[in-house]
C-alpha cells in the first residue's frame, strides 16, 4: 500500500488528509470546555496550515503550465464551490427566514459579509444573535484562500524550486507582503492579503515534495525519530505562543503577535505536517480504519462542503443549537458527540450517494 516512488500516490498522506479533515469535523461540532478545546487546539493546531503545506507537497514542476495549472485549480476548487455557494444560500436561507424570523436583507447582509472577507470577529458579531448562521458560510474563506493562494503559488514556484536561494528569498519576500498587511490589520476582499503568506507555505511543501522528504525512502527507526522531533518542535512553539500562528476563520494574524504570526504559521505547517504524515505510516496496514480514513482523505473539499449543512439540519432536527465556539465555552455538550457521528455518516452517505449518480450517468452517456 504504501508507495515505491515519490510519483506514485502516498497511502500515508490520504491517510493524514483524513485524520485533517476528521478533526477539523470535531472542532466545528464538539461543545467542549474552553480550557479543553484549547489543549486540543494546542496539540493540532497545525490542521489547516497543513492542507496548504499538502497543496504545495503534490505539484508537479514542469508539468502544466500556469494557465493550465490556474485552469486545473479552477475545475477542482471553484466549480464546486459555486455550486455548494447555490445550494446552501438557498437551504439556509429558507430555513433562517421561516425558522430564525430574519428578514432577506439580514440573510443576504451576512453573506455578502462573509463573502467579502470582513475580519472573522466581526462575522461572529453578526452571527451570534442569529444563532449561528455562519455554521454554512464558514468554508467559504478556506476555499477562496487556497486558490488565490495557489494563483500566486503557481506564478513563482518553479522559480523558487530552482535553486535554494532563490526559494528562501522569494519565500521571505511573500511573507513580507503579508506581514505588512497585518501589521496595518489592511483587509482586501477574497483574501488577496494572506495569499502571499498561503504561497510561501504551499512552496516550502513544493520543496519538500521536490526532493521526496515525506516519502519512504528512510528507514521506519528514523523517520519515527524525526517524526516525534518535529512534533515537540510543534509543541514547544505553540506552547511558548499560545496558539498564534494558527489559522482561525481566514484570519492570519492575531494578537499578541500580529504579523509575526505568519512565519509561525510556516513552522508549524513544516512541523506538524512533517510528524503527522510519518505518524501516520502507522495505519497503512489494510484494515476498516485505514480504509476509512483513506477514503476520507481522498474525499476532503466535498466534506469540507456538506458537513457543517449536515450539522445544521442534525441539530434542528435534534432541538439543539449549532456550532458553538468551544473557546468561549463553559460547559461540556456530550449530546455534541453523537451529532458528530450522525454527521460523518450522514455527510458519507450523501458524497457516496452523489458519485453512485454520477458514475450511472457517465455509464449511460457512453452507451
Amino acid at each position: 500500500m504504501t508507495e515505491t516512488n515519490k510519483k506514485s500516490r502516498m497511502v500515508e498522506q490520504d491517510i493524514a488528509k483524513g485524520v485533517a479533515i476528521i478533526l477539523v469535523m470535531i472542532t466545528h461540532t464538539l461543545t467542549l470546555k474552553r480550557e479543553i478545546f484549547l489543549i486540543l487546539g494546542g496539540l493540532f493546531g497545525f490542521i489547516l496550515p497543513f492542507f496548504f503545506f499538502m497543496a504545495g507537497y503534490n505539484y508537479k514542476p514542469g508539468k502544466y503550465t500556469f494557465v493550465q495549472n490556474v485552469k486545473r485549480r479552477s475545475t477542482r476548487m471553484l466549480i464546486p464551490f459555486i455550486v455548494y455557494l447555490t445550494i446552501v444560500t438557498v437551504i439556509s436561507g429558507i430555513y433562517y427566514y421561516f425558522a430564525k424570523g430574519l428578514t432577506l436583507k439580514q440573510i443576504m447582509d451576512i453573506y455578502l459579509k462573509a463573502l467579502l472577507t470582513k475580519p472573522f470577529t466581526n462575522l461572529l458579531e453578526i452571527e451570534v444573535p442569529y444563532g449561528g448562521m455562519w455554521n454554512c458560510v464558514m468554508t467559504y474563506w478556506f476555499i477562496q484562500m487556497l486558490f488565490v493562494g495557489s494563483v500566486v503559488f503557481f506564478l513563482v514556484v518553479d522559480r523558487c524550486l530552482s535553486s535554494l536561494s532563490s526559494l528562501i528569498s522569494i519565500c521571505i519576500g511573500l511573507m513580507g507582503i503579508s506581514m505588512i498587511f497585518a501589521h496595518f490589520d489592511i483587509r482586501i476582499p477574497f483574501y488577496i492579503n494572506e495569499a502571499p503568506a498561503i504561497a510561501s507555505i504551499m512552496i516550502v511543501g513544493a520543496a519538500f515534495g521536490k526532493h521526496n522528504l515525506l516519502g519512504p525512502g528512510i528507514g521506519r527507526k528514523k523517520i519515527t525519530l524525526n517524526a516525534v522531533i518535529a512534533y515537540i518542535i510543534f509543541l514547544v512553539f505553540a506552547a511558548m505562543f499560545r496558539g498564534s500562528g494558527f489559522i482561525m476563520g481566514g484570519v492570519l494574524s492575531s494578537e499578541p503577535l500580529y504579523e509575526w504570526n505568519i512565519p509561525l504559521t510556516l513552522l508549524f505547517a513544516v512541523t506538524g505536517s512533517y510528524a503527522l504524515v510519518h505518524f501516520c505510516r502507522l495505519l497503512t496496514k489494510p484494515g476498516v480504519i485505514s480504509s476509512a480514513l483513506i477514503w476520507c482523505g481522498r474525499h476532503t473539499l466535498p466534506i469540507l462542503f456538506l458537513h457543517n449543512l449536515v450539522q445544521l439540519f442534525v441539530c434542528s432536527l435534534l432541538g439543539i443549537e449549532p456550532f458553538r465556539l468551544s473557546t468561549r465555552s463553559k460547559i461540556n455538550d456530550f449530546r455534541t458527540f453523537g451529532i458528530l457521528a450522525i454527521e460523518i455518516a450522514v455527510t458519507a452517505a450523501i458524497i457516496i450517494v452523489i458519485e453512485h449518480i454520477q458514475k450511472k450517468l457517465t455509464l449511460r452517456d457512453n452507451t
